[in-house]
Order: C-alpha cells, then structure tokens, then sequence
C-alpha cells in the first residue's frame, strides 16, 4: 500500500523550505516566480502558511485511514496549492 503519511510529510518537509528561497535581492535573474513574490510578501507568506497548514491536515488524515477524510483533506490541500502557484508562478 502506498505510503500518504511518508508523502505528505514530505511535502511538509519541502514548504519548511520555499519560504527561504526568495529573500530580498533575488527577484531578477531567470526564476519562474512573478515580482508579487517580493512585493507581495504577506501574502506570498499567507499563502505558504495555508499550504503548510494544509499538508499537516493531510498528515493527520492519512494517519486515520478514512477514504472520506483522507479525500477532503487531499482536495484541500491540492487548493492550496493550486491557489499559491496560480498567483506566485509564472505561466508557461
């Protein structure tokens, strides 16, 4: 069976990170972030704690072994982040 707990806490390891990858001075060069990363740094960082508070919902969904909880918990988290990239990632 597959492992959503290993899964999820990986993701939570991964958004401790994003945070730290965008400090000042970094805003030019070939990034695929757009400038409200920098401008908009409340709300980049709004959208980075949902999207941690997200994932942790997930880790204690998957723990419960509920298809139900485990679906609702998955769908909020793929808003979260669907939402930050959506508004923090360039278009291709």
């Amino acid at each position: 069976m597959h492992n959503l707990v290993g899964d999820a806490q990986a993701i939570a390891n991964s958004l401790q990170h994003v945070g730290t990858l965008f400090p000042a001075g970094t805003e030019s060069g070939k990034t695929n972030a757009v400038s409200t990363v920098w401008s908009d740094q409340p709300g980049f960082n709004k959208a980075l704690n949902q999207a941690q508070a997200a994932t942790q919902n997930m880790i204690g969904a998957a723990t419960s072994n509920d298809i139900a909880t485990i679906g609702g918990a998955l769908g909020e988290l793929g808003k979260s982040c669907k939402g930050c990239h959506k508004t923090y990632k360039k278009k291709k």
